[in-house]
Formats: C-alpha cells, sequence, structure tokens
C-alpha cells in the first residue's frame, strides 16, 4: 500500500515537471517572437534553437552512453560565468535593398 502512495507523488513530481519545462519553453519561444523584423525584409529564416535542444535530449536518452560517459575527466577548475543566452528561435533576414548582406534577430 505505501509503495503505491510513493510511485503515485512520483509520478506526479515528474508530471509536473514536464509541465513546468514545456511552459518554460513555450514562453520562451512567445518572447522570442516580440523582435521586430523590418517591414522591407525580402527572405526571412526562422531557426527554432529549442527543437535542436529537444532533439539533442532525445538522443542522449537514446544513447546515453555517448552522452554520460564516466571515462571523460572532469575539470576541477570553476570557471566564471560568461556569455550570452539563447533565445528559442533566430530569425536571419535580408533587405531588399541589400541582398547580399543577411541580418540575425
Amino acid at each position: 500500500m505505501k509503495l503505491k502512495k510513493v510511485i503515485k507523488r512520483v509520478l506526479v513530481l515528474i508530471a509536473l515537471m514536464l509541465f513546468v519545462f514545456i511552459a518554460l519553453l513555450k514562453y520562451r519561444d512567445y518572447q522570442s517572437y516580440k523582435n521586430t523584423i523590418p517591414a522591407n525584409a525580402d527572405i526571412i529564416l526562422k531557426i527554432n534553437a529549442d527543437k535542436i535542444l529537444i532533439a539533442i535530449v532525445k538522443n542522449a536518452f537514446g544513447n546515453p552512453s555517448h552522452y554520460f560517459n564516466r571515462n571523460t575527466k572532469k575539470n576541477t577548475v570553476k570557471k566564471p560565468k560568461r556569455g550570452f543566452s539563447i533565445p528559442a528561435n533566430f530569425f536571419v533576414f535580408n533587405l531588399k535593398e541589400d541582398p547580399k548582406t543577411f541580418y540575425t534577430i
């Protein structure tokens, strides 16, 4: 009887974590569309970074020995966090007046 309660709690916790993860991805997608693209843009290419991340996670679950190999050396020196955050979508476009130059948002 106790085991069933524990299993139910674990399943509810996993479902809640999955819901939060999906909500986070949807919010990132919503925020990425707030960027403006000029009206005179000729070609627009959208690259969805979240779908690439999901594909990598699926591959990690399918091939755990490649991603979670214990033979790799761990770096003991802690480096300061630097860099930039990656948005959910990248938009690459060019302008009608300058077709050989591409811009990103």
